[in-house]
């Protein structure tokens, strides 16, 4: 009988602790969908590395300016 329940409650066990495991990756998972990158091709690469340099440059403007 003391075997039937340490089975329990160790399969119960088992079980929780792959459902907290389940739950991490999926959040993982979920989290890491909205950080994907928007260019897909070099040549979009190309244009949004030309856009970000275009942008630190006027924001560089005004500071060598004063």
């Amino acid at each position: 009988m003391d075997v039937d329940v340490d089975l329990n409650l160790a399969v119960r066990l088992l079980f929780t602790v792959l459902a907290f495991f389940l739950a991490s990756v999926f959040v993982r998972l979920w989290g890491a969908e909205g950080q994907r990158p928007q260019e897909s091709c070099p040549v979009d690469q190309e244009e949004g590395k030309e856009a970000a340099t275009e942008q630190q440059e006027e924001v560089e403007k005004p500071s060598r300016e004063a």
